[in-house]
């Protein structure tokens, strides 16, 4: 350690302890956590009463909190929402973190759980993001008088030792251990707190919507602007087709966080979540691989055991009766064996020719793109879906609403089948097509109305009218039934 170094260190940063500024209060709505000896299931979340779909189970704030680094010029460090023309800055003039924040609470906050550490050290910018997370972790931790995060499992007996090791060394050997003079209790802790980290993260995310022609919602898709840890949130357990749905945003605040049940449970039931692997998305094989890869557990949930990937399996090219698995030998109905490598190449030829169908605005590449997924999917599978939402967004490009709507209708279709109706998927496409209808005014005023009341149901079912990043979403829905209510009235 530089003398420089040392001169700026204070009491503080030899505590290494923290404000703790989370609600010690948070509690779950209608629900209980179990504590479990049992490694496999661990403590899980389960029902003490019989609740609707909708219901709120709990709302929370981060433990900590981390700013993807490429968001930093434009959202809130603390509380990642985007920023607007004013924005406060450390009031340490010499600070060269770059950190930008939307309010003085924010800044205040932020200095008080991890910034104060760090504020005078600009030669720690570039340490191990990783590293970074894990020293918040222990200085909010100490807050809190642990030595690592409260409560939540790290699964280090389930790393390798070679992993363990990388952990310890990028700690032990970077600048931030050498400038703290790290002792080796604190560094041991910090590794626990990568495992706990790499086990209980949870991505924070908002939502971005596309525009095309006129006000028409070509799409939206979800960003992740950081990461955080919610003590709380974390006890819930995994399921590929779960019964509650994590939100952001819905106070205001891009890092609260909102579970809410998508469906109705019984009393004693285990509430669920998704930790990104979804049945209706990936094949039961690719999805236990995953969550086995990053969250060292061997997914036994519902769907897993039921091994139902209809909404993604293949179908036999002969008797076009039967179901098949990707690379399955043959088929269990006609004893047909599918060319996997002609299969492959037929599906990249397929998306190539939707990708430049969509740059060129060639209708007869869809067509050929959709001659293919049938071959070797079922109309109603995900894969259909996909092309029918993609032929609309070309229409939609062109001003040719009719046709559009027709496609995206065809989409909505498949994604109610295999999402549900009253699911996040379902809302995005009902949002779309309920745009189009608007933009054709006189033709389809009616179908505007009663379907963005539908979607406004479905939104309101699921929360998703609370969250800040569908904010935009939401208010053009209630448009679309305002104006078309009114515009019909007017007519008769």
């Amino acid at each position: 350690m530089t003398l420089e170094a040392l001169h700026k260190l204070t009491p503080a940063h030899i505590s290494l302890c923290g404000w703790d500024t989370t609600d010690k209060r948070v509690e779950l709505l209608g629900a209980n956590v179990i504590n479990a000896r049992e490694k496999i299931v661990g403590d899980h979340v389960v029902t003490n009463e019989k609740l609707k779909q909708g219901v709120t189970l709990l709302e929370e704030e981060p433990f900590i909190r981390q700013l993807e680094e490429s968001y930093k010029p434009t959202h809130c460090t603390y509380c990642f929402t985007l920023l607007k023309s004013t924005m406060i800055k450390c009031p340490n003039k010499i600070c060269k973190w770059n950190h930008n924040y939307c309010s003085s609470t924010c800044q205040c906050q932020h200095w008080w759980t991890e910034h104060k550490w760090l504020c005078a050290f600009p030669e720690l910018k570039n340490t191990d993001r990783d590293v970074l997370f894990a020293f918040q972790g222990y200085i909010a931790s100490r807050s809190r008088g642990k030595g690592t995060l409260p409560g939540l499992v790290s699964n280090i007996e389930f790393h390798t030792s070679k992993q363990v090791e990388e952990y310890r060394s990028r700690i032990k050997n970077g600048l931030l251990s050498k400038i703290f003079n790290l002792t080796e209790n604190v560094v041991e802790s910090m590794v626990t707190i990568m495992g706990q980290i790499r086990c209980n993260t949870f991505a924070v995310t908002q939502t971005q919507t596309e525009q095309a022609y006129g006000s028409v919602v070509e799409g939206s898709y979800h960003i992740a602007v950081g990461r955080a840890i919610y003590l709380h949130a974390s006890k819930f357990n995994h399921s590929c087709d779960p019964n509650a749905l994590v939100l952001f945003g819905t106070n205001g605040c891009a890092t609260h966080l909102k579970v809410n049940l998508v469906r109705p449970v019984e009393k004693g039931e285990e509430l669920n979540i998704s930790y990104g692997p979804l049945a209706t998305k990936m094949s039961t094989e690719l999805r236990r691989e995953k969550l086995y890869n990053d969250y060292f557990f061997e997914c036994n949930c519902s769907a897993c055991q039921k091994c139902d990937d209809a909404a993604n399996m293949y179908q036999c090219v002969q008797c076009r009766n039967q179901k098949l698995y990707y690379r399955q030998d043959k088929c269990t109905s006609c004893n047909f064996i599918p060319n996997w490598h002609e299969i492959s190449l037929d599906e990249e030829k397929a998306i190539r020719l939707v990708k430049e169908g969509y740059v060129e605005m060639d209708i007869e590449k869809f067509k050929q793109a959709m001659r293919i997924t049938l071959k070797y999917f079922d109309k109603d599978s995900i894969q259909m879906s996909k092309l029918w939402d993609n032929m609309g967004r070309m229409y939609v490009a062109m001003g040719r609403l009719s046709e559009a709507s027709k496609c995206v209708k065809a989409s909505l279709t498949n994604v109610q089948k295999i999402f549900g109706k009253t699911s996040v998927e379902s809302a995005a496409e009902m949002l779309k097509l309920a745009t189009i209808y608007w933009n054709r005014h006189v033709q389809q005023l009616n179908e505007a109305y009663k379907l963005a009341v539908d979607t406004i149901a479905v939104y309101e079912a699921l929360g998703l009218d609370k969250d800040e990043s569908r904010k935009e979403e939401y208010e053009e829905l209630q448009n679309i039934a305002e104006f078309s209510f009114i515009t019909m009235g007017m007519k008769k």
